[in-house]
C-alpha cells in the first residue's frame, strides 16, 4: 500500500515500482484515470473505469476489480482506493494500491473503514483480513518519509502489529 495525501508523488513511485516487477509475472492495474502505466513490462494489462454512454454499461472499480479476480494474475494494482472497491482489493491478496491517508497506519485504518462499507464485516474483522497487507509506504512532497511492515495480529488487543522499518 502506498499512502498520503494528494500530489505527494504516491503515482510516481507506483510506476516506477510496475517497470521493476519480474517480466515473467502477469498483472492488472485498474484505476480511475488514466495515471499508471509501464512502457517496458510486457505482460500488464492496464484498464480504466467508464461511464455509460450509448447504451453501453458503465465499468466501475467495483466492477473491474471483480472481474479482476476472475482471472490468473501474479499482481493486482488498484490505482486509487476511495471506497468498496477495498472489499475487492482485500479479497486478491498480494496486490498493490495507493490511497489518501496522513500516515502508514492511518491508511490501513481507512481501508478498513472502506471494507465495512461494501461488506458485512465489522471494522475489527476487516483489520484483521487486512494483516495480509505486508508493507505500507507513506509518502510527503515525493520523499518517502515512513515505511511500515504489519507482522501479525494481537489477539489479545484485537488490533494489528506494526514494525517500523524506516522512518525520516
Amino acid at each position: 500500500v502506498i499512502c498520503g495525501k494528494g500530489a505527494s508523488g504516491k503515482t510516481n513511485l507506483l510506476n516506477v515500482l510496475l517497470d521493476l516487477i519480474y517480466y515473467n509475472m502477469s498483472g492488472l492495474v485498474i484505476q480511475e484515470s488514466k495515471e499508471l502505466f509501464s512502457n517496458k513490462h510486457p505482460d500488464f494489462m492496464f484498464q480504466h473505469i467508464t461511464n455509460s454512454k450509448n447504451g453501453r454499461p458503465a465499468y466501475g472499480l467495483k466492477e473491474e476489480a471483480t472481474n479482476g479476480l476472475l482471472t490468473d494474475l501474479d499482481h493486482f494494482i488498484i490505482g486509487e482506493i476511495k471506497g468498496g472497491e477495498a472489499w475487492y482489493f482485500l479479497n486478491a491478496a498480494s496486490t498493490g494500491c495507493t490511497v489518501h491517508a496522513p500516515s502508514a497506519k492511518d491508511a490501513i485504518d481507512k481501508l478498513a473503514d472502506y471494507v465495512t462499507y461494501e461488506s458485512k464485516y465489522s471494522k475489527e474483522q476487516a483489520m484483521y483480513m487486512l494483516k495480509e497487507l505486508k508493507t505500507i509506504v507513506f509518502m510527503s512532497h515525493f520523499k518517502i518519509r515512513e515505511i511500515v511492515e504489519i507482522t501479525g495480529w494481537d489477539d489479545e488487543k484485537k488490533q494489528l502489529i506494526f514494525k517500523t522499518v524506516y522512518q525520516l
